[in-house]
């Protein structure tokens, strides 16, 4: 890992991974990695984190894995902040960057 802020990550896909295009008529998939929570594995506590992938490398993404499938990710932890009138949120995402 070169990158100050990439993660390394291990789990199964949640959902289906389909392939969408944004309005600019790039490809991407978004999905939810699901993982056991360190030091909850007796347990079986899970968390979940969004990750996003884009271009040439979501089209590969889409084709190969599937729902429940055990994949390794290698990404970029994004946080995004998400406001309504009740308050606010942050949400963690991983950029994509290779998955296998």
């Amino acid at each position: 890992m070169n990158n100050i802020n990439e993660c390394q990550l291990m789990g199964f896909i949640k959902d289906k991974l389909p392939l969408q295009k944004n309005n600019k008529g790039f490809y991407f998939v978004e999905f939810f990695l699901r993982f056991l929570q360190p030091g909850n594995h007796k347990k079986k506590i899970f968390q979940t984190i969004r990750c996003i992938c884009q271009g040439p490398q979501a089209i590969y993404f889409a084709e190969k894995f599937n729902s429940g499938e055990k994949v390794n990710v290698v990404g970029e932890l994004k946080s995004q902040c998400h406001c309504f009138e009740e308050g606010f949120y942050y949400e963690t995402i991983v950029s994509v960057k290779k998955c296998y």
